[in-house]
């Protein structure tokens, strides 16, 4: 590319809390070429500290960055009803993955992030979270209770294990490997991503509770940047976002199948918990009163999960 197209491209950043070595990154790289290729210079900012969780979002607030790719609990402190997003055993793989289904929810989402001033723009699919270990796997739910685990954020994620009889402790990324090598986690509630590139042989043990909480990220932007995009700029970004991560759900899918398998392969043990009954009614609570809290969003989010409108 010539000096004086660069000049005169349009820029953007777009800022994570994944580490380099994470699946996922690959399709945040894949996205970033595509949008420099379509003429607009993406600059990715992979840095675990500095966009933790809320303190992404206070990046973008502040104009640090054009956007960032969040966990979804964190778009709860700004719509309380995507709470719902999270609940226990709640639309998974097997509705998201349906062609146009993904992009459904993100304008579901978008409608809600709208209110504040925030446009949401793509998902990635997260993951059927894990717990990991150091000691051993778990062999059902009692051995949970009064365990301290690591959790990517408050709201849900807290309340769940609390009443999972777990104690949650909320902790970005980055602080995780320290925290088990001090003892101040027993499990860490993480993606197999996650699981295998921030502890690796320090905890290699998972235990897998299929649909028990399924996360996702999403791309938001400030709705006053995105609107001082030039149009092509803007669509553009739109496009290339959609394509590259919020249709790359299957691909995402397999990255953590591969990724549960290489761990396998080299030593590490997964257990998958084939009677989720005990876990269901421990969390039938929590499910009702989420969808007691917020009735509308959670009938909305059942009807597009299984390829209705958002009535």
């Amino acid at each position: 590319m010539s000096d004086i197209k660069r000049k005169t491209m349009a820029s953007l950043s777009l800022a994570a809390d994944i580490p380099p070595a994470h699946p996922r990154v690959v399709h945040f790289r894949h996205l970033a070429r595509r949008l420099t290729e379509a003429g607009i210079a993406c600059e990715l900012l992979l840095d675990g500290d500095r966009f933790a969780g809320e303190r992404s979002m206070a990046a973008l607030q502040r104009g640090e960055v054009d956007g960032v790719w969040v966990n979804a609990s964190h778009l709860e402190m700004l719509a309380a009803p995507l709470s719902v997003l999270h609940q226990p055993f709640g639309p998974g793989d097997a509705q998201w993955q349906v062609p146009g289904r993904a992009q459904a929810l993100v304008e579901w989402v978008d409608g809600h992030t709208a209110c504040a001033g925030l446009r949401t723009l793509a998902v990635m699919r997260g993951a059927d979270q894990l717990f990991a270990s150091a000691r051993a796997t778990l062999a059902d739910l009692a051995q949970l209770q009064d365990q301290r685990v690591r959790v990517a954020g408050s709201g849900t994620y807290q309340a769940l294990m609390r009443q999972l009889g777990a104690e949650p402790v909320v902790m970005p990324i980055p602080d995780i490997p320290r925290a088990f090598t001090e003892a101040r986690l027993d499990q860490v509630f993480t993606s197999p991503g996650g699981w295998q590139t921030q502890l690796g042989d320090q905890a290699r043990f998972a235990t897998r509770v299929p649909g028990l909480m399924f996360i996702t990220y999403f791309l938001v932007c400030r709705a006053d940047g995105l609107a001082a995009l030039p149009a092509p700029v803007r669509a553009g970004l739109e496009r290339e976002a959609r394509q590259a991560v919020t249709e790359a759900w299957g691909q995402m899918r397999d990255d953590d199948a591969r990724a549960l398998a290489t761990a396998q392969e080299h030593g590490a043990e997964v257990r998958t918990i084939d009677d989720t009954g005990p876990w269901r009614e421990r969390t039938h609570a929590l499910r009702e009163a989420l969808k007691a809290r917020h009735p509308q969003a959670h009938a909305q989010l059942e009807a597009i999960a299984h390829g209705g409108p958002a009535a």
